[in-house]
């Protein structure tokens, strides 16, 4: 087990710098609109545009706010990402962002949902990334407490998604996708299956091996999410291969703040230590 100081010292220099990056980089809509149409049932027929615009504007990335004041950018940061519980300690989420999908009930009320994304380097980590992506979502749904539902209102708590995006995963394991979500186990029968009054959380683990990659199929959407999402995060690539092959292969536009953390990212890649790749 790492000590703090252990840990101070691991969160320093371009280990941590590539950490930020790599949040800079999700924290994009049109990056976020790719992962959840991919992965959120609630949003699967929707078109990468359609939930572009259901995403709001109170992404929050890290602890610190990324350029402040630039409210008409597709990128925007609001709420802080710090959950602070007594005698708990303080989470920091890497991305926390909040999505309303209008006309998504048969009376035409909209349904928002609370997602957060994290961006994980190794997939062994000492412990299992599907327990702390539990922790994550349940943090996710406390503190909804007294600002989504009150305690004589629970039925107004929001479902949340904690995603936990594995950038290198081992030799056998990489390029998959799992969801662990609550489910209803009869034991006795006769209680009715209200499932909108319990799936209220959903652990998504995907799984990167960039040296596993197989052809693709055009017809196979999944299999060129998985691609997409190593070609961005690619410590082989350029950035000028990654932005011709995210706007030809993808048909994601690339503009001058995007491609500078494209190219910041796989600057920093070439210069990380061969313990963190």
């Amino acid at each position: 087990m790492k000590t703090s100081i252990a840990r101070d010292i691991a969160a320093t220099g371009i280990d941590a710098k590539y950490d930020t990056q790599c949040k800079v980089i999700l924290g994009n809509k049109i990056i976020l609109a790719h992962i959840l149409k991919n992965i959120i049932g609630e949003l699967k027929e929707l078109s990468i545009e359609e939930i572009e615009n259901c995403i709001e504007n109170d992404i929050a990335i890290g602890d610190t706010p990324v350029y402040p004041g630039e409210t008409n950018n597709p990128k925007i940061v609001g709420e802080n990402t710090e959950n602070t519980v007594l005698y708990e300690g303080t989470v920091y989420f890497d991305v926390k962002f909040s999505v309303r999908i209008p006309n998504a009930r048969k009376n035409g009320d909209s349904i928002k949902i609370i997602t957060n994304v994290e961006a994980q380097q190794k997939y062994n980590t000492g412990y299992k990334l599907e327990t702390r992506g539990i922790f994550y979502g349940s943090r996710l749904i406390s503190s909804q407490l007294n600002t989504e539902f009150t305690a004589s209102s629970y039925d107004d708590m929001k479902k949340v998604y904690s995603i936990w995006l594995c950038l290198d995963a081992p030799a056998g394991i990489g390029n998959a996708v799992s969801e662990y979500s609550m489910g209803k186990r009869d034991i006795i029968a006769g209680i009715p299956d209200r499932r909108d009054a319990y799936d209220k959380i959903s652990v998504l683990l995907i799984a990167l091996n960039e040296d596993m990659l197989t052809e693709t199929t055009d017809d196979n959407e999944l299999e060129k999410f998985l691609r997409m999402l190593n070609t961005l995060f690619s410590s082989k690539l350029e950035a000028t291969e990654k932005i011709g092959i995210l706007k030809e292969e993808y048909g994601i536009a690339i503009d001058q703040v995007l491609g500078k953390e494209l190219d910041e990212m796989c600057n920093l890649s070439r210069k990380l230590p061969v313990y963190f790749k």
